[in-house]
């Protein structure tokens, strides 16, 4: 099934070993926010490389090890066999005494006049970040496909000095998912 981070704190799904390691990431990412405040800057406005790296971070402070970014040789399934490949793995960790593998992708679903479309765009960039995942074959552990999903809000739609993340949280109600981190198990 699917753990995700929400604004509004956090639902494990099948996966309640990641759950304090996921509020240490909502914290981490708050804090970084605080500090970086007069630079107007925020790591959810890069690609995934930042916020993969305070995962890590959210996991040794969580007592667990996580080992980034390095070389592996991905199995990709042909019609006749199967095909080995030079790739990237984004990250290994370990949570009590579960070992993950995981492939993250970012996407900024726009919460503008096509906000409907926004749920589709976060599942694509999910479909595509597992697909990649199970190209791992890592004994005993769990293949994750992580999206970092950072909606662009329109100027427009921002109303009264409302901030992004208020009309974030509005429109994605009836969404799928929310502003953050999304994981789901494959």
């Amino acid at each position: 099934m699917s753990t995700k981070t929400q604004s509004q704190g956090i639902h494990q799904g099948e996966l309640p070993m990641l759950k304090p390691i996921l509020q240490k990431w909502i914290d981490l990412n708050r804090n970084l926010a605080n500090e970086f405040i007069l630079d107007r800057d925020v790591p959810w406005w890069y690609n995934e490389r930042p916020h993969v790296s305070l995962l890590a971070g959210a996991i040794w402070q969580g007592g667990g090890w996580a080992f980034q970014e390095y070389g592996i040789e991905r199995q990709i399934k042909q019609q006749r066999g199967v095909k080995y490949k030079a790739g990237r793995r984004d990250i290994d960790f370990r949570v009590a005494d579960h070992y993950f593998t995981a492939e993250a992708k970012q996407c900024w679903p726009t919460l503008g006049k096509n906000r409907h479309l926004a749920p589709a765009r976060v599942q694509d960039c999910l479909d595509t970040a597992c697909k990649e995942a199970s190209q791992f074959s890592l004994s005993g552990s769990w293949q994750l496909g992580l999206v970092f999903a950072t909606p662009r809000v329109p100027v427009s739609r921002r109303r009264n000095g409302q901030s992004a993340m208020g009309v974030t949280k509005r429109d994605s109600k009836n969404a799928e998912s929310d502003s953050g981190l999304v994981l789901f198990k494959r």
